[in-house]
């Protein structure tokens, strides 16, 4: 947390006496962004759905609105962020896709939390791989449910259409690296088993 006479910031939150604030007593707010930030966003060509490319972008835009008090600080931060996109291989048609419907000028409605008190929905939860996109899941879905719908016992089952949902296919670092030892099974041949070993029998000493 920083703080002077004029400003303090809270977590990604600045909030500081602008030009209205001797005229209104009103404080402004606006994004705030540590100097160790490298925006490191999510690549373009990585393996994930577009749903979740889409999502991200209109979520931190959508984030610069509620924060900044200001126009003039938002398009700032819109702006930088689009630029930033731009060298992660995302194309300006598809940011503007993304974005399309923010408009700074409805901040009192972005403002707005939405009380939405719905049933858990049905999810069909597989595996995401770029190949996914050639098998038409969601349309095969679609095609066939009359068998689900037209089936007594099924039909209960499932009463509603289900939302198709992704999980993470693993990486290379998922694959490659393993952050722990499984359980007793410490190697004796690395500094670490080495020394855990010597702790759990203090006679044995290093060779």
């Amino acid at each position: 947390m920083e703080i002077s006479k004029t400003e303090v910031t809270y977590l990604d939150l600045k909030i500081f006496k602008g030009n209205k604030f001797q005229s209104t007593g009103i404080l402004d707010t606006k994004v705030y962004t540590k100097p160790t930030e490298t925006f490191q966003y999510l690549d373009r060509n990585s393996a994930h759905p577009l749903a979740t490319f889409k999502g991200f972008i209109k979520g931190e835009v959508l984030r610069y609105a509620r924060l900044c008090s200001n126009e003039s600080d938002f398009l700032e931060k819109r702006n930088s962020f689009t630029e930033r996109l731009l060298t992660r291989s995302y194309s300006p048609e598809e940011i503007a896709a993304a974005t399309n419907g923010l408009d700074y000028k409805q901040r009192t409605n972005l403002l707005a939390s939405k009380n939405i008190e719905t049933a858990p929905p049905l999810v069909f939860k597989t595996t995401y791989t770029p190949h996914i996109k050639t098998c038409h899941l969601k349309q095969a879905l679609t095609k066939h449910w009359n068998l689900i719908a037209s089936d007594k016992q099924l039909s209960r089952l499932f009463p509603d259409y289900p939302t198709i949902a992704y999980k993470g296919v693993s990486n290379l670092k998922d694959l490659l690296v393993k952050s722990r030892f499984p359980p007793n099974q410490e190697s004796d041949e690395t500094e670490e088993g080495l020394i855990l070993k010597n702790l759990k029998d203090p006679t044995q000493g290093f060779t």
